[in-house]
């Protein structure tokens, strides 16, 4: 990544730890507090830790996106280890993951098998 890159993504990221800092404030000295800055910080972290993950996995020869799975599981577990995810929106999400694992061959083969099809003909 170029100098100019990380200067706009440590940028960023340092902008998020402000403004949710400053919202968790106002909230606490009897403000009006906003929800959704803990969201956006949230988020803003995933989305780095995704970028971490992409070019560590890209330095050892692995797909990009091994390292984002890689990141996103270990960000899931350690939210649930933290208490941050319920036990219900843990139990959903890795259903979601298995499900659509178990979709995704069954899909391409239909919409592979469709696309040959239509070319023959």
């Amino acid at each position: 990544m170029t100098g100019g890159r990380w200067r706009v993504w440590l940028s960023g990221a340092i902008l998020a730890l402000l403004t949710t800092g400053a919202a968790h404030a106002a909230g606490s000295e009897g403000g009006h507090a906003d929800p959704f800055a803990p969201i956006l910080l949230e988020l803003a972290v995933v989305v780095l830790a995704a970028v971490l993950g992409r070019r560590a996995a890209g330095l050892v020869g692995q797909p990009a996106v091994l390292g984002e799975l890689v990141i996103g599981v270990e960000i899931g577990n350690v939210g649930y280890w933290l208490g941050v995810i319920t036990d219900g929106l843990f139990s959903a999400v890795v259903i979601m993951a298995m499900v659509t694992t178990m979709m995704t061959p069954i899909a391409l083969k239909w919409s592979l098998g469709r696309r040959s099809a239509s070319a023959i003909a």
